[in-house]
């Protein structure tokens, strides 16, 4: 086998790595929601909210509103 050096690493396509983000977080900022149709809390996209934020130090808010659940970034 032989050493080499400067070959650039693929993308793992069956990890995180090459997926898109399943929910818009990244791309909200203070005061901006989403709606969850048909959703109340807890649910998995509350859950993915929480977990974001803590990874990130930004804080979110849900409430249950007409027809789902809608999701603020508060912080």
């Amino acid at each position: 086998m032989k050493i080499e050096k400067n070959i650039p690493m693929e993308k793992d396509h069956a990890g995180r790595a090459g997926r898109p983000p399943k929910y818009p977080f990244a791309n909200m900022e203070i005061g901006d929601s989403i709606f969850v149709d048909g959703a109340k809390i807890p649910c998995n996209e509350y859950a993915a909210a929480q977990r974001f934020a803590s990874r990130h130090g930004w804080k979110f808010s849900g409430r249950c509103v007409d027809g789902g659940l809608r999701i603020w970034r508060i912080e």
